[in-house]
C-alpha cells in the first residue's frame, strides 16, 4: 500500500495553502475572473492559485525521480517563492561536496547545469569559499537555507499528518561530519523520549504499520535525501538529510 494514495488524502484539500494558509483559488475560477473580474482580483488570485509542491523539491534529487514523490497543495506564490532559496542550497551543498564551484567536477549533473546556467549564484558561492591550512570551508547564507529547511519541514508535516503546521518552534541546521558520535546517534534514532503513534487515518500511522521494525527513515532518494518525522509526548519532530551531508531538524513544542 502506498501511503500517498490511502483514503484519507482528501483531508487537506480546501483547506489552504499548507505554507501560508491562503484559501486556494482552482484554475476555473480565474477564467471567470479573466473574464468577468478586475485586474486587480485577478492579480491576487493569480497570486493563490493552486498548485501542487513536491517535498522534497526535485532540485535536491536526480533524475530519474523517485515514483509516488510526496506532493502538497499550496498557493502559486509560495510555491515560486522558495525556488531559488531551493537552487542556492542544492548547489552549495554540491560545492561543499565536491569540493569547488566547478560544474565539471559535480557528482550531479542537474546541479551543475544550474550554475553552468547562472554566472551569478556560481560567483556568488565562489565568495563564500574560505580557504586556510588544511581546508576549507564555506559560508552559508544561514537565512536562505533555514527558509527552505523550515518549507521542507512543514511540507513533511502536512504530507504525513493531514494538517497545517505552523513555523516550527526551533530548527537546527549542521553537517552530519560535525556531529559527536553521541548526536549522530541521537539524530539518527530520534533520541529517547516518550514517543506516541500518529493519528487514526494520518498516512504517518499508516507508514509506522508498513515500516515497523525499521529505522524509520523514509529514504527519498539513496545519498540524496531522506526524511522522519516523530510524535513525541512533549513535542513533534521533522528530521531530514540532503545530499547526505546536511542534517536538519524541526521541533514544534505541541505534539500536534
Amino acid at each position: 500500500m502506498d501511503p500517498k494514495h490511502i483514503h484519507i488524502d482528501e483531508r487537506l484539500v480546501d483547506t489552504g495553502c499548507v505554507y501560508c494558509g491562503c484559501l486556494l483559488v482552482d484554475a476555473i475560477d480565474l477564467d471567470r475572473l479573466r473574464a468577468e473580474g478586475p485586474a486587480g482580483s485577478l492579480d491576487e488570485a493569480v497570486s493563490r492559485q493552486r498548485t501542487r509542491d513536491h517535498v522534497p523539491s526535485r532540485a535536491f534529487l536526480d533524475r530519474p525521480f523517485p515514483p509516488n514523490l510526496p506532493v502538497v497543495e499550496c498557493c502559486r506564490s509560495c510555491n515560486n517563492g522558495f525556488s531559488l532559496d531551493e537552487q542556492y542550497l542544492a548547489c552549495l551543498l554540491e560545492c561543499v561536496v565536491c569540493g569547488g564551484v566547478e560544474p565539471e567536477f559535480f557528482e550531479r549533473e542537474r546541479v551543475a547545469r544550474m550554475l553552468r546556467d547562472s554566472a551569478t549564484l556560481r560567483e556568488r558561492l565562489a565568495s563564500a569559499r574560505r580557504s586556510f591550512d588544511g581546508g576549507t570551508a564555506w559560508e552559508m547564507e544561514s537565512e536562505r537555507v533555514s527558509h527552505v529547511v523550515v518549507k521542507l519541514a512543514r511540507g513533511h508535516a502536512a504530507f504525513e499528518h493531514q494538517r497545517h503546521y505552523p513555523a516550527p518552534d526551533s530548527i537546527s541546521i549542521t553537517p552530519l561530519v560535525g556531529m559527536s558520535e553521541d548526536e549522530r546517534i541521537r539524530f539518527e534514532s530520534g533520541g529517547s523520549g516518550t514517543r506516541l503513534l500518529p493519528e487514526v487515518g494520518s498516512r504517518a500511522l499508516t507508514r509506522a504499520a508498513l515500516t515497523a521494525g525499521t529505522s524509520g527513515w523514509e529514504d527519498v532518494q539513496p545519498g540524496r535525501y531522506r526524511y522522519a518525522s516523530t510524535i513525541y509526548a512533549d513535542g513533534f519532530s521533522v528530521r531530514l538529510v540532503i545530499r547526505e551531508y546536511l542534517a536538519c531538524e524541526a521541533w514544534w513544542n505541541e505534539p500536534g
